[in-house]
Formats: C-alpha cells, structure tokens, sequence
C-alpha cells in the first residue's frame, strides 16, 4: 500500500471531518486573498500622486477656532517642514448679513492654496479664476446663500462684530453639496488682512497639506 492509497482511504473514513478541513482550508484562502488585497489597495492610495495629509498648526491656549492669535511670520517656518505641498493661514472674521440676529462666519486665506485642500464642490473654473483675479471677490456657502436671500453676483457689505469694521464683498461663486464651505465664506487672506489693519500678526491658525508618499517614506 503506498502513500496516496492509505491518505485516500483515511480521507473518506470520515467525511464530516475531511468537509470541515475543507471548508477552514477554503475560507483561509479567502480571508488571505482579502486581507492581501486590502493592504495592495492601501499602499497604492499612499503611493499615489493624490495621496495627502491635511495638518492644522494652532496654539495649545485655543478654546475655540476664534481665540487663535498666531504671528503671520510662522508659516515662513511652516514651509521649512519637510514635504510641505500646500499651505495657508486662517484669519477669522465674524459679522452679520441681512439679519443682526445671525452671525456669518468669514475666513481668509490663500484661496490659490485652500482649492486644492478643501471641497470647493460647486464652484466651476470660471468662478475660481474671477476669484483669484478679483479682490472683493467672495465664495459663499449654499446655507448662507439661501438665510440671506442672496444671489451669485450680489455686492453685499457684512457687519462687523467684536468691533471689527464693515466688510463688502462680490458673490462670485457658491460652494455647495459636500462642500466644507456649505455654512460659511471664503475671501483673499490680504484683503482681509487690510481691512482688520492688524499687519497679518494675527492669524487664528495654519492649514497645511503634505504628500503621504514622502512621509511615509
């Protein structure tokens, strides 16, 4: 009797016991499979042109996004780090439109920088190019939009709170879907700067991106 006979014999002396080894031997496989799969999938999105992680710079005294006061010199620092592609600073500014009641919160940044970091759902390239040419130019989230009553194109002038001065702005463009800007508005950084005349020494805190596929070496 060689080999093969007595392991054929001993396979169908018990066959629930041989089915049982089967089906674990089957389901290994396929778990490997996935789980090799997965990890492929994982590495290639890391790898990839795409791949990047978005990092905010605040001080630790920070309650609120509001509170931040980070001297404008800091992103000379920021842009020393290592595999820096994008980045921007966040100068905050809270006014009202057409109701006193409802606060609008508007943010200024490097809008050149904030496209390529942020979900700008909405807004076609024609808009963007009249934003990045135009200096009162504003984007304004869909929320905003509609509690204001306001319309692609309006020149509107928001109140400003905490002593800040009047803002006037030009809608050129609407974020909206899943955009991160859906309840709020976007303006130049300068712009913003200027008006709030603090010399851009205060900045709420830094939005940077970075590639992935250098990080992680």
């Amino acid at each position: 009797m060689n080999f093969f006979t007595l392991i054929l014999r001993n396979l169908f002396r018990n066959k629930r016991r041989s089915l049982l080894t089967l089906l674990g031997i089957v389901i290994s496989f396929f778990l490997f499979v996935s789980i090799f799969t997965l990890l492929e999938a994982f590495n290639s999105k890391l790898k990839s042109e795409a791949a990047q992680v978005n990092l905010f710079f605040r001080p630790t005294y920070m309650s609120n996004f509001i509170d931040g006061q980070l001297p404008e010199a800091f992103i000379h620092k920021l842009k020393n780090i290592p595999f820096i592609r994008y980045i921007a600073p966040y100068k905050i500014y809270l006014g009202t439109g057409r109701s006193s009641e409802k606060n609008v919160f508007v943010l200024g940044s490097y809008v050149d920088q904030i496209y390529h970091m942020r979900n700008l759902e909405g807004v076609d390239p024609l808009q963007m190019d009249q934003m990045l040419s135009e200096r009162k130019a504003a984007l304004v989230g869909i929320d905003l939009m509609k509690e204001n009553e306001w319309k692609l194109g309006d020149e509107v002038i928001l109140k400003g709170l905490r002593s800040l001065p009047d803002l006037p702005i030009h809608i050129v463009g609407v974020p909206q879907g899943r955009s991160d800007l859906n309840g709020g508005i976007l303006v130049h950084y300068d712009y913003l700067k200027d008006l709030m005349k603090d010399g851009g020494f205060l900045v709420s805190y830094f939005f940077v991106s970075r590639r992935l596929i250098k990080c992680l070496g």
